[in-house]
């Protein structure tokens, strides 16, 4: 391909987005509460060891619901491993969706830690998540001064309650930009928030064998190529809708042009690239295909 990459996809930044899927900061129990959060168990559950290792064991023992009504596991971890240590839930899925989780807690040894591994809120309402049937992870330890991985699991999957009589169900309405190499790539919809900024929801499938990132390659809004983030990590057999969001806030999208690129996770291995859509704004936020051109011609004149 031939298409002047205006928004190179670096190595350096796709390693960034994958870790920050992983890391954020909450933790309680005898190493004390980090974030003043309160999560009440709503499913109970009896004790599941998922990971017993180089002095790292921790426990599963139900879910847990906070006062915002964000979800999360309830998990309990003790470290006898002879140094300090943290400890953190890498590519989470909830019900074939990924959602990034917020646990990333340092336990000194000798310490046990009662913790939640919270759920991102917005994603899961976004994805339609009401109820927890599964959840997908890998636990991964890390010595607290830097000395290296003491612990690091292959996916495993804890499921709940409402597992056997849950029925899977992922929404693929919207404009598909993309449906080549077992990935596809659907523009869904324009979102508006509380505080009246606007999004755009992109939703993923990845059928393949391994784990993918997607991309803008080309995009303009509005006429203007605005300050915007966006990047999707999907495990292999996994869903996603991540979105489309501006460092200004935009009150009122009609018209966008989008171009999308999926590589491996490390930025190196081209997958494939989509046409580069131009796509109108409904008032209820639907989109609809107004042009569609080869990327190597550029962004087509706005209407």
């Amino acid at each position: 391909m031939t298409v002047q990459k205006k928004y190179p996809l670096k190595k350096a930044v796709v390693a960034l987005a994958y870790a920050l899927t992983a890391l954020s900061v909450t933790g309680c129990g005898d190493i004390g509460n980090q974030t003043g959060t309160v999560f009440t168990t709503y499913e109970k559950a009896d004790p599941q060891v998922l990971v017993n290792q180089a002095g790292i064991k921790v426990t599963y023992t139900g879910l847990g619901k906070g006062s915002d009504s964000a979800k999360a596991m309830n998990l309990t971890i003790e470290n006898r491993s002879g140094e300090d240590v943290w400890v953190y839930l890498a590519d989470s899925s909830v019900n074939g969706y990924m959602v990034a989780n917020k646990i990333n807690v340092e336990i000194p040894d000798g310490k046990t830690a009662k913790t939640n591994a919270v759920f991102d809120a917005e994603t899961m309402k976004n994805c339609g998540i009401d109820t927890i049937a599964d959840i997908e992870f890998s636990i991964v330890a890390v010595s607290a001064d830097g000395g290296g991985t003491l612990v690091k699991t292959k996916p495993m999957t804890v499921k709940t309650s409402a597992a056997a009589g849950y029925t899977y169900s992922y929404d693929e309405s919207g404009v598909t930009l993309y449906d080549q190499n077992s990935v596809k790539i659907v523009a869904q919809k324009v979102m508006t928030d509380e505080s009246g900024s606007q999004s755009v929801a992109i939703y993923t499938r990845n059928d393949t064998d391994s784990a993918i990132y997607v991309s803008p390659l080309i995009y303009r809004f509005e006429g203007t190529e605005s300050d915007m983030q966006f990047g999707a990590y999907v495990n292999p057999g996994k869903h996603s809708v991540d979105l489309i969001t501006f460092f200004e806030p935009v009150e009122k999208l009609s018209e966008m042009s989008l171009c999308f690129m999926v590589t491996d996770t490390e930025g190196e291995e081209e997958i494939g690239m989509s046409r580069l859509y131009t796509l109108s704004v409904d008032e209820n936020g639907a989109l609809q295909t107004v042009q569609v051109t080869d990327p190597n011609e550029g962004l087509p004149p706005m209407n």
